[in-house]
């Protein structure tokens, strides 16, 4: 059998570790659906095109691995788009592959046609159609290698119909483990931020999402005792520094007033390790000398800093590191004040449960290697900064973008990464209502995924702004929902939960389970004024 444009790309894709595609087919897409099979690669059937891509997310973070989704053309390209968006603003390594009309239809035929260029060209790092006469093997290597390069991020490659059954040119010897490593920083550069060290008498660090792939934790917590800092995390960066640690200065991302913040505004120096300016909800606005150290530039926007370590993030920390520095002036009152603090407001209401004390339980009974997925939404500021990561990549959350309907897709792409490991969702019931229908996905994947559903019955977060703003709330209730007979329509198991202890019986269940369980925990939503 002659091997054609969509073996080439099966093939390419194998090489590179992958083995789960997520997407919707359409017509022009079966033929490398069936590539995908004869190459050993499972393609996973959702229920939309957009969670296809969070799925990849879910399984590209936590598998260390580029992810991949699939579209049809024309609708199911631009549902697509959305969910790269996030992607794309979250900084993840995903390839995203679209079917389109054949070029010789394109100038003569409108149905379902839309020029997909444009329409992702802001929401991915490039877009590039394949040709009969491309090296595939090469196109594809191009593509995976530009995802992961410098600032992480989606490549979309359009598969037109007649396309895909083209025989393959003879494919180039290619192999996915000859990426060159990134170029070390100057000894020059190194010593000047060194110096700036030196100075430093209140210097911070401050621990984002660029810390992979390299993964460089010990020497970041070696260089932070060494100058006795303290580090402060982003949401996507929590596991980086145990939360026990003395150093740990919490979470910063998540809203414009934060401890955290204070805290680095106290600072003379803040040196930003793997920090992305997308992970801010606020805009930059510190004051102090930075030192910014990235495997990507320093864009999007550009910080004003005194030095620039662009390079291996690894070697450059055990180069700072290794130096001797006097250990900075913090006392630990200043450090305890930046930790988040769980405050729930006295007693919940009857037959009701903090969305607190559902953290807490689910974080008793989670093994420390377990993964959570956290959607948006008022949820989200409080778990963001109170879930104790045990590890990094154990806490995922779409921050950048800060898109609802996350959380359940992340946690099936998670657990498709590594089956071996527990997952648990938190989702409110707004963002459970978006993307319930991938409780089937789960369902027929047998994925022992445990979704928590923090039902309230309210857009929570835009009801307290409506609240504070003096307004009644207007498009922001919702109405009851039995969200167990939803579950059990879709294969899963559904239990109500109004209390800690039933929550606790939940989660001890839906760990052991074979497929996924859904918890509607009663929550009172009033804690969230707290936060």
């Amino acid at each position: 059998m002659e091997s054609t444009v969509a073996d080439a790309i099966a093939t390419g894709l194998r090489r590179y570790g992958v083995e789960v595609v997520f997407g919707l087919p359409g017509g022009e897409s079966v033929d490398l659906v069936a590539a995908l099979e004869r190459a050993s690669i499972r393609f996973v059937l959702v229920r939309h095109e957009a969670r296809s891509a969070w799925m990849a997310d879910g399984y590209s973070r936590i598998g260390c691995r580029v992810g991949v989704c699939l579209s049809t053309l024309g609708p199911g390209a631009a549902n697509l788009a959305a969910g790269l968006a996030h992607c794309y603003l979250d900084r993840s390594p995903v390839l995203a592959i679209t079917a389109q009309l054949s070029p010789e239809l394109l100038e003569h035929h409108s149905h379902q046609r839309l020029d997909l260029h444009p329409l992702f060209a802001p929401v991915t790092k490039a877009s590039w159609a394949v040709h009969p006469e491309d090296d595939v093997t090469r196109v594809v290597d191009e593509a995976v290698r530009l995802t992961r390069a410098g600032r992480p991020g989606p490549v979309r490659l359009e598969l037109p119909a007649s396309v895909v059954q083209s025989p393959a040119r003879p494919r180039s010897e290619v192999t996915a483990d000859g990426e060159p490593a990134p170029r070390r920083v100057s000894r020059d550069v190194l010593q000047q931020a060194i110096a700036h060290l030196r100075r430093a008498r209140r210097p911070a660090v401050l621990a984002g999402l660029g810390l992979e792939p390299s993964a460089p934790y010990g020497l970041l917590r070696r260089l932070a005792e060494s100058l006795g800092a303290p580090v402060v995390v982003t949401p996507k960066a929590k596991g980086v520094i145990p939360e026990e640690h003395a150093l740990y200065a919490g979470v910063i991302g998540l809203e414009r007033r934060e401890p955290s913040a204070e805290l680095l505004r106290q600072a003379d120096l803040i040196l930003a390790v793997g920090f992305d300016p997308v992970e801010l909800v606020m805009p930059w606005d510190f004051q102090s000398s930075l030192i910014f150290a990235a495997e990507f530039a320093n864009e999007d926007p550009r910080l004003p800093s005194e030095v620039e370590l662009i390079g291996d993030l690894g070697a450059t920390l055990q180069t700072l590191a290794q130096e001797s520095y006097e250990t900075a002036a913090w006392s630990s009152e200043e450090l305890a004040a930046a930790r988040p603090v769980s405050q729930p407001p006295g007693q919940p209401r009857s037959q009701r449960v903090f969305p607190s004390q559902v953290m807490h339980a689910v974080r008793e009974l989670l093994p420390d290697d377990g993964i959570a997925t956290c959607d948006v939404g008022s949820h989200k500021l409080l778990i963001g900064k109170l879930w104790p990561a045990r590890g990094p990549n154990r806490f995922l959350i779409s921050n950048g973008l800060s898109t609802m309907g996350y959380a359940l897709p992340a946690a099936i792409g998670a657990k498709m990464a590594r089956p071996d490991v527990p997952v648990v969702c938190f989702i409110g019931d707004g963002g459970m209502g978006m993307v319930v229908s991938e409780l089937e996905t789960a369902a027929r994947l047998q994925l022992p995924i445990v979704a928590v559903v923090l039902a309230d019955q309210a857009m929570s977060l835009i009801q307290l702004k409506q609240e504070m703003a003096g307004y009644p709330p207007t498009g922001t209730l919702l109405g009851p929902t039995d969200w167990c007979k939803i579950a059990q329509g879709f294969g899963a198991r559904g239990v109500v939960a109004s209390s800690v202890a039933e929550v606790k019986a939940a989660i001890v269940a839906g760990l052991r389970a074979e497929g996924p369980t859904l918890i509607e925990a009663r929550i009172d939503a009033s804690e969230y004024r707290s936060y």
